[in-house]
């Protein structure tokens, strides 16, 4: 999917289906990435995603404080 900016640049979209710890480690060998930087989500559930996606990785996974009403150590689990 092509996208033209603000700029008047043409941007690409790319559309992927597929579990995360599949998918991003093949999307860093197809095109040579370096480091992943993803949004910190305070729940259960993406902490074991970021931990799935981080153990199948060989380049540095940043996690950057997300759009969230919770701290992790404020969930009562």
């Amino acid at each position: 999917l092509e996208l033209a900016g603000d700029t008047g640049l043409l941007q690409e979209l790319l559309v992927l289906e597929g579990l995360p710890w599949q998918v991003i480690p093949e999307l860093v060998r197809r095109y040579r990435i370096d480091r992943i930087g993803v949004a910190d989500a305070a729940g259960v559930y993406e902490a074991q995603a970021v931990s799935a996606v981080r153990r199948q990785l060989t380049i540095p996974l940043e996690l950057h404080p997300g759009n969230t009403l919770w701290q992790r150590d404020e969930l009562p689990f």
